[in-house]
């Protein structure tokens, strides 16, 4: 009977994320897979130390041995995206002809083209129709308003120096810190994205992101709703209004930088005190970075 090969454990595979930048330590992919760099039946053990990431390609020239472990161990020692900050460039797979966003409780769909959400005018999520083809475009910033994912017509870019970035199927989970998610998000080519939970940061707008509705924190305001042939679902800030018709949600006029947060924070957490498993999940949300 072959020999039952136990679990890596979840700590140790962020020590080996963290390590490695969150991709292939040859060519910085952000598509990974985790490898005992000696080989699982020559060690035998799990430590972070022997393990590697490998995309798929790499991992399978290793296996079979056209990729020697000399050249593995030597980029293990200074992965791609360590030395360049960001991991390389990704492509997504999107096609169709409509598109469909789900965020929150808030559906995006029935349109070839759409901005599900924007702050003063730069789209934040985007979706748009091109020769037969979605192009996918979305930005995440962190509390200090840095960019540390973009997607720009379906080519997917992480930043190396968030302290997490778990890669599970097609499902990408960044993390400020311990317990602090920062945004979770499902890809589902060819036609659709779900945001899992989240907070849309941006010029000192906090759009957060829970299972089943979205809250503008700066004012307390929830939302919960079905749009459809809209091309811009959720507009925030003083960028200009779009035409009559188009826009499903258009706020303007709420505080950015100074604002009650913590009673903010209050009121949320009032809304999901008796679901425990939504309070958990939003608190994971809240704690992220310098905002706990």
């Amino acid at each position: 009977m072959a020999e039952q090969r136990p679990q890596l454990p979840s700590d140790l595979k962020r020590e080996v994320r963290q390590r490695c930048g969150f991709g292939c330590v040859i060519c910085g992919r952000p598509i990974y897979e985790y490898d005992h760099i000696l080989g699982w039946a020559k060690v035998k053990r799990h430590l972070a130390s022997e393990i590697t990431l490998l995309c798929d390609n790499h991992h399978r020239e290793k296996t079979a041995g056209f990729l020697p472990d000399e050249i593995v161990i030597k980029a293990n020692q200074g992965p791609f995206n360590v030395q360049h900050g960001m991991t390389a460039l990704h492509t997504l797979h999107y096609s169709g002809d409509q598109f469909l966003f789900k965020v929150g409780g808030i559906e995006f769909g029935g349109v070839v083209s759409c901005d599900a959400i924007r702050v003063d005018g730069e789209p934040i999520l985007s979706a748009r129709l091109e020769d037969g083809h979605f192009l996918l475009s979305l930005k995440v910033y962190d509390s200090s308003d840095d960019l540390i994912l973009l997607i720009k017509d379906n080519e997917l870019l992480l930043n190396a120096r968030l302290w997490d970035i778990e890669v599970v199927g097609s499902r990408i989970t960044l993390r400020e810190g311990q317990g602090a998610v920062l945004f979770d998000v499902l890809f589902q080519p060819p036609s659709s994205l779900i945001v899992m939970r989240g907070r849309f940061l941006r010029k000192g707008a906090e759009l957060l992101v829970a299972r089943k509705y979205c809250v503008l924190l700066n004012n307390c305001l929830r939302l919960n709703m079905a749009i459809k042939n809209c091309s811009v679902g959720i507009d925030l800030g003083n960028g200009l209004p779009p035409s009559k018709g188009v826009c499903a949600v258009h706020i303007d006029g709420f505080p950015r930088y100074g604002w009650d947060r913590e009673g903010a924070i209050r009121w949320v957490r009032s809304q999901v005190a008796s679901l425990p498993q939504v309070t958990t999940a939003v608190d994971d949300l809240l704690n992220a970075g310098s905002l706990s």
